[in-house]
C-alpha cells in the first residue's frame, strides 16, 4: 500500500463498517493517520474551517481548501458542447448513461491527439465498475485498451476519500501491473467524484504514468450550495443528501426549503467542525467546501504531489451550467464561492457570494499543486457543455 498522504484532520478509515472489516490495510490506514494527528498536534495546527479533502493540497477541516481554478478566457479554449445527461439517479445508486459514455469515447479520441493511449475509467458516487461498460466496449472494438477501475463500488462510495484513493491507487496498479499495454502510459476518465478520487490518485501515486486525464462533471473543487443553487436544492430537498449522510449522522430532513438560503449550509459548516470524525466517516463531510477559510501552512507532501501532477502531458475538465449536482457548476473547473470573514457570514451575508474564478484564486497564483504551470505550458483545457444535466 502506498505512503498515505500528510492530512491533518483526517484520522483514518476508522467507520464502524471498516472496523467491521478488519482488514490490514484498514489498520496500517489508522496507524498512519494517527501518527498524522500527533504531528499537527505537534506544529500546533487547529481547526479554522475549510474544504477537507484528499489530493495535492491534502486538505482537512484544519487545512486550506482545495486549489480553486475557474474557467478563464486565456489560450486553452473552451468548447460548447450540446450532450445528453450525465448520470441516472436511483435510490440505491447512479450511474452513467450509455449516450454520455458514447460521447466521452469521441472525446478521448479528440483529447488523445490520435494516440492510442489504453484508458483507466473511474465511477462515481454509488457507482462500480460496471458503469463504464460502454465506454471500454466502444474503445474495445476500436482496438483500444480500456479498464473500468472496481474501487469502494456502490455503498462504499460514500465513505471518507482518505480511504477511497489508497483503494484506487491499488486497483490501478493492479491493472497495469496485469496488462503490458500500459507500459508507456495510460489515460484516466473520470465521472463526478471519481473526478476528485482519479486527481488525488494521480498526485498521490509516484509511480503513476498517466499521460491525460479527462473529467466529466468531476467534483473538482468541493461543493457549496450558493445563492445561485438555492432555489433547486430547496426544490429537490433532503432525498438524495440523505444518501450521502445517514440522518442519525447529519439530518438533513429536519431543514425546511427557506433553510437552504444560508442556515443549512451554516449548520452544516458547524457539525463538521465540532464533529471532525465525520472527516474519516463519509466523503460528503470531505468534499464539502465551506466558504471561511484558514491557514493555508498544513501542506505536508505539498512538493511531491505537485510534481506528480505535472507528469500530466495534459488535463481536461468538463463542466455544465446545468449539471444540478455539482454546486456551484464552476467546481468541475476548480471554481468557487467567495470567502466569509466568520461562519455566521455564511448565513447573514449568504445573497452576497460570488463565483471566484481561477486565475484570482491563491492556489492558482501561487501554483500549490502545478495548475497555473500546467496551464501555462498549454496542458489544462476547461470546456463548458451546454445543456446537460448531472442527474435525470
Amino acid at each position: 500500500m502506498g505512503k498515505l498522504p500528510a492530512v491533518c484532520g483526517v484520522h483514518a478509515c476508522t467507520s464502524p463498517r471498516n472496523r467491521q472489516r478488519g482488514s490490514a490495510a484498514v489498520f496500517a490506514l489508522q496507524a498512519t493517520a494517527k501518527a498524522r494527528r500527533d504531528e499537527c498536534a505537534r506544529i500546533g495546527k487547529k481547526s479554522v474551517g475549510s474544504t477537507a479533502f484528499y489530493g495535492a493540497e491534502a486538505t482537512a477541516a484544519s487545512c486550506p481548501g482545495m486549489p480553486t481554478i475557474g474557467e478563464t478566457d486565456g489560450t486553452n479554449s473552451q468548447r460548447d458542447l450540446p450532450s445528453p445527461p450525465l448520470i441516472e439517479v436511483g435510490p440505491n445508486k447512479m450511474h452513467l448513461n450509455s449516450l454520455v459514455l458514447a460521447l466521452a469515447t469521441t472525446l478521448l479520441g479528440a483529447a488523445s491527439a490520435a494516440s492510442d493511449l489504453p484508458v483507466i475509467f473511474f465511477h462515481g458516487v454509488f457507482g462500480n465498475a460496471a458503469d463504464g461498460d460502454n465506454i471500454v466496449a466502444n474503445l474495445t472494438a476500436d482496438g483500444r485498451t480500456a479498464a473500468s477501475l472496481s474501487f469502494c463500488d456502490d455503498s462504499c462510495s460514500i465513505e471518507a476519500l482518505v480511504a477511497q484513493v489508497p483503494l484506487a491507487v491499488a486497483a490501478v496498479r493492479e491493472v497495469v501491473a496485469n496488462n503490458s499495454a500500459f507500459d508507456d502510459g495510460y489515460m484516466i476518465v473520470a465521472h463526478s467524484q471519481g473526478g476528485a478520487v482519479a486527481r488525488a490518485v494521480i498526485e498521490e501515486m509516484d509511480d503513476h504514468q498517466v499521460k491525460r486525464f479527462i473529467s466529466m462533471a468531476g467534483l473538482q473543487n468541493g461543493i457549496f450550495t450558493g445563492p445561485n443553487e438555492a432555489a433547486s436544492s430547496a426544490a429537490a430537498g433532503s432525498a438524495f443528501l440523505t444518501l450521502l449522510v445517514p440522518e442519525e449522522v447529519f439530518n438533513y430532513t429536519q431543514y425546511a426549503a427557506e433553510d437552504f438560503y444560508g442556515k443549512l449550509q451554516r449548520d452544516f459548516t458547524v457539525f463538521s467542525l465540532e464533529n471532525p470524525g465525520t472527516q474519516y466517516e463519509y466523503s460528503q463531510f470531505n468534499v464539502a467546501r465551506s466558504p471561511q477559510f484558514g491557514s493555508s501552512a498544513c501542506l505536508f507532501d505539498q512538493h511531491r504531489r505537485k510534481t506528480n501532477f505535472l507528469k500530466l502531458e495534459a488535463a481536461h475538465f468538463f463542466a455544465s451550467p446545468d449539471d444540478g449536482v455539482i454546486m456551484p457548476w464552476q467546481s468541475s473547473h476548480f471554481g468557487r464561492y467567495s470567502e466569509v470573514a466568520t461562519l455566521e457570514e455564511i448565513e447573514t451575508n449568504f445573497a452576497d457570494f460570488t463565483i471566484v474564478d481561477m486565475t484570482e484564486t491563491l492556489e492558482y497564483t501561487a501554483d500549490t499543486f502545478g495548475l497555473r504551470t500546467l496551464d501555462e505550458r498549454g496542458g489544462l483545457h476547461l470546456h463548458t457543455a451546454s445543456n446537460v444535466t448531472h442527474v435525470c
